[in-house]
């Protein structure tokens, strides 16, 4: 099954954006020299005004994602959400950018990431809930020995994840999913996420200091002035998220067929039902191109799940879904692109919480 015209216009937009952030982060790497030299580090309003451009560009881009291909999207609530989401991401920023300039001392931006990216996992079932603007409720799955966090959104490809919430760990799922005939598939599917997730968040942590030991080593950002240190480090750790997406997303793949295989044993119709049905809900379907479905998706396509569910190997390389996971957890080092990707541009629940 191949695209239709509306996710190849939203694969088009992602790459677009996506693009853009990788464009502008080489660009200030490549020019720090003249950086260095002309702006002015006096302004007491620099950083603010970095990031007002910032979001003042990437709003074109949500708004482009909110309105065209989902006119009924962008109203009040909407902006609301995406109002929200923006100053969650601006508290993280201003957090990491204040223990920046508070540890002065050599390594002190490598510890100081290391607090928001241990902080950050147990922030993002919360997040979820601040941005649905607490329009949820909760309920206990004993079948699956599970807590459940019920989000009520009229955004159609919000699924959910299993989360920490704060210090436990959770199942945050849509209404839409809690009530149709897939959410028992789906549930027994989530519980190997359940069993991964310390595994999961611990692999993107460390492949994210491993972004920023790099950089440090090949003296990427290192600067005198703070404001300076910041937009290059920024600018370092969004080129390296966007090799991310490239490197991460064939992994991802493992997560998904792994969970498709443990729920088959189960109920192996149901579960052909469902991943037949998902793409609606999500409104992707992989890719027949192999290249372009292990770059641009980590979710895989019909066609390649439901050949995974015909074979009963063990998938011995599964890390989770950690190119959608590390979108949330890439704010803890200023990428500037993770609310960037086709599945969540435009798309403000889905910045913490993207299809998985």
């Amino acid at each position: 099954m191949g695209l239709n015209l509306n996710c190849q216009n939203r694969l088009c937009l992602g790459i677009i954006n996506v693009g853009f952030w990788f464009l502008i982060s080489l660009l200030v790497l490549t020019n720090k020299d003249y950086l260095n030299e002309n702006l002015r580090t006096d302004n007491p309003f620099l950083i603010t005004n970095i990031y007002i451009t910032y979001i003042s560009l990437q709003f074109v881009f949500d708004w482009v994602g909110a309105r065209l291909f989902n006119k009924n999207a962008f109203n009040t609530v909407w902006f609301i959400q995406w109002l929200v989401g923006t100053l969650l991401q601006l508290g993280i920023w201003l957090c990491l950018f204040y223990l920046i300039s508070f540890f002065s001392f050599k390594g002190g931006l490598f510890l100081s990431v290391l607090l928001v990216l241990l902080v950050l996992p147990i922030l993002q079932g919360p997040f979820a809930v601040l941005i649905n603007l607490n329009h949820c409720y909760t309920e206990n799955n004993y079948k699956y020995k599970s807590n459940l966090l019920i989000i009520n959104t009229n955004e159609k490809s919000f699924t959910g994840d299993v989360v920490y919430y704060f210090f436990r760990k959770i199942n945050v799922i849509s209404n839409a999913i809690r009530s149709s005939n897939y959410y028992s598939i789906e549930s027994l599917r989530r519980s190997n996420s359940f069993n991964i997730l310390l595994k999961t968040n611990s692999v993107l942590i460390i492949w994210n200091l491993l972004g920023v030991l790099i950089g440090e080593a090949f003296n990427l950002y290192e600067s005198e002035k703070i404001e300076l240190k910041v937009l290059y480090f920024a600018s370092w750790m969004t080129v390296w998220s966007f090799i991310s997406l490239i490197l991460l997303t064939k992994l991802s793949h493992n997560s998904v067929y792994e969970c498709d295989a443990i729920a088959k044993n189960e109920n192996r119709s149901l579960m052909i039902k469902w991943i037949k049905h998902f793409p609606d809900i999500v409104g992707e379907n992989g890719h027949q191109n192999p290249l372009k479905q292990a770059v641009f998706y980590p979710i895989p396509s019909i066609k390649s799940r439901l050949d995974a569910l015909k074979t009963n190997s063990i998938r011995t390389i599964n890390f989770g879904n950690l190119t959608r996971r590390n979108l949330f957890i890439s704010w803890g080092v200023f990428n500037l692109s993770a609310r960037s990707v086709h599945c969540n541009v435009g798309r403000p629940l889905l910045w913490v919480l993207p299809p998985s």
